[in-house]
């Protein structure tokens, strides 16, 4: 070997593999942080994508709360008896405590103030179009000429109403429910659209109702349809992101055949859901916060009530045992109203490990009047 070729000596490789392991060290470091920082952006990110999804469900169910819904002659009776929801333990509180007397007008909205876990609401909204039948979006209208009815036709599939459709008829002004001759509010639309005997009784010329789609499939237990919202954690499958003290918000759309709640998840991981009402109580513009005290009838909800307010305690993102939320409290409501300081810790002992956001929804009622 030429004695002028050098190499590396042992002190010289050892310092080599040092620097080397700690900008190894440094690197995979750096690359934890960023793999971590990624996934909490993340799952931050489906969440504010859930949330938007399950409000504009929320949203538009309230716009259309007491749409299509029938009156009677003489309030709070609506004249005629129906079923609502059956008692069902499953849930807190039972949907039960959402339904109206049977024989009573409907209301638009109904509240269990408080009444759900972690002191949550139960809201139900009552209306013909917060069903996913594609019949209560249709409409039409009948008159007696003297010798039959006659069915207004929109010729288009789309907006007609079809054979086996479950209606009712109101009278055009007050929305008094009708009776057919059957001595029943509901009616099935019959083949070929033709009427006689299954129609309401008629009474002068030219008596004119409006028809109302309500179920394609189902006959009715009620001459409407429900949507109610509730927390719910499901036993057998409930998200292991979520922190233990939270639920799932929960739309529950009243099955007609048999009373009970078809329950669908729109947002895991929430701690609360509370509802506020903006009420006109004198029809002066001036509007009166309540998160309870409704009106206790029907047509005084529709004339009073202007604005409907959501809050959702929501957890964002997954547990962080990096970071440490900032108080053990967080304010629910707004300038107008607080309806709640809830307490974080109640609901686990890591709960500052969890990062939690109040969304509002601000919805207006276009249905009422």
């Amino acid at each position: 070997m030429n004695r002028h070729d050098s190499g590396f000596t042992l002190v010289e490789l050892m310092v080599a593999l040092f620097i080397t392991a700690a900008i190894m060290t440094a690197a995979y470091s750096s690359f934890i942080t960023i793999s971590r920082s990624f996934k909490t952006v993340t799952k931050q990110t489906e969440t504010q994508m859930e949330s938007s999804i399950g409000l504009d469900i929320l949203r538009h169910d309230i716009e259309m709360a007491g749409y299509g819904l029938p009156r009677g002659s003489i309030s709070p009776s609506l004249g005629y008896t129906y079923n609502e929801a059956v008692s069902d333990g499953t849930y807190t509180p039972d949907p039960q405590v959402l339904n109206d007397a049977t024989a009573n007008e409907p209301r638009s909205v109904v509240i269990g103030n408080n009444t759900g876990p972690n002191t949550s609401d139960a809201f139900a909204i009552k209306s013909l179009d917060v069903s996913s039948s594609k019949t209560t979006e249709k409409w039409s209208y009948v008159y007696y000429d003297g010798a039959s009815w006659v069915l207004k036709s929109w010729n288009d599939t789309r907006y007609d109403l079809s054979t086996n459709d479950r209606v009712i008829f109101v009278s055009p002004k007050r929305k008094d429910l009708q009776l057919n001759t059957s001595n029943s509010w509901t009616t099935t639309l019959t083949s070929g659209l033709t009427y006689t005997s299954n129609m309401p009784t008629p009474g002068d010329i030219d008596m004119i109702y409006l028809l109302y789609g309500v179920d394609g499939k189902t006959d009715l237990r009620m001459p409407f349809n429900r949507a109610d919202y509730f927390l719910y954690r499901d036993p057998t499958n409930f998200p292991a992101k979520c922190n233990a003290g939270t639920y799932t918000l929960y739309r529950g759309l009243l099955n007609q055949s048999n009373g009970m709640r078809d329950a669908q998840p729109l947002l895991d991981c929430v701690a609360d859901f509370q509802v506020a009402f903006g009420l006109d109580v004198n029809n002066i513009g001036v509007i009166t916060w309540t998160d309870s005290a409704l009106p206790a009838q029907a047509p005084d909800i529709d004339y009073q009530l202007k604005e409907i307010r959501i809050y959702i305690l929501l957890q964002e993102g997954q547990f962080d045992r990096d970071y440490t939320y900032p108080s053990s409290t967080i304010l629910i409501g707004d300038s107008d109203i607080t309806l709640k300081n809830f307490a974080l810790s109640t609901l686990s002992a890591n709960y500052a490990n969890y990062k939690w956001r109040v969304y509002k929804l601000v919805a207006k009622p276009l249905n009422i009047s």
